[in-house]
């Protein structure tokens, strides 16, 4: 389980209580139960859980528990893995895009080398400044 997940509902639970303690007479654990009444309570999550599927469309609905299997998932990734993966893809991309343009310049019977390492060139500048 996501040890975020459960840090971020007990904290949301422990502010919430705490908020229903606090009173005009100062903390009082005994105002916790003027929150509790079933009616509202029914009201409130049962009209929530209605808007949210007043909200969206059936599909992503019923996407909802992969959503949570996603977020109950601890497996662990290796992040240099995946930007090793991302620097390989990347170099695919640019490799891809210089063939085509390589191509282009063929076609146009255009000076390829200047051209092609102009482009490079404010390629890279854009990548720098990004």
């Amino acid at each position: 389980m996501n040890i975020t997940y459960i840090i971020g509902v007990v904290a949301a639970f422990g502010v919430m209580v705490t908020g229903m303690m606090q009173g005009t007479e100062g903390f009082n654990p005994g105002q916790v139960m003027n929150f509790v009444d079933p009616a509202s309570v029914f009201i409130t999550i049962g009209c929530t859980i209605a808007v949210l599927i007043a909200s969206f469309p059936v599909g992503t609905l019923k996407s909802i528990p992969k959503h949570f299997a996603v977020l109950m998932n601890t497996k662990k990734h290796d992040p240099l893995a995946v930007i090793e993966q991302l620097v390989e893809l990347a170099d695919r991309v640019v490799t891809m895009y210089q063939g085509r343009i390589n191509a282009e310049f063929q076609k146009a019977d255009i000076n390829q080398d200047n051209l092609t390492s102009a482009a490079f060139g404010i390629v890279e500048q854009e990548a720098k400044g990004a």
